[in-house]
């Protein structure tokens, strides 16, 4: 992430959800391209079989600690 004024106490994770699905909007590539330009962290979850939910929830709170 980004370390600037505006980001101080910040935390912001590109999420691409139902990455079960055959059909994806967008495909993992052009996710992770997308977070680098941006400069923050991609993950691939799914909430529907739970599926890294729980580790991008973890790994919130050990940033924010």
């Amino acid at each position: 992430m980004k370390n600037d004024s505006n980001s101080t106490n910040k935390i912001l994770y590109l999420l691409g959800n139902n990455i079960e699905s055959p059909h994806r909007a967008i495909a993992r590539e052009k996710s992770e391209e997308m977070a680098e330009s941006l400069d923050i962290k991609y993950f691939e979850v799914c909430c529907k079989i739970n599926l890294n939910v729980q580790e991008v929830i973890e790994r919130m709170i050990v940033e924010l600690l």
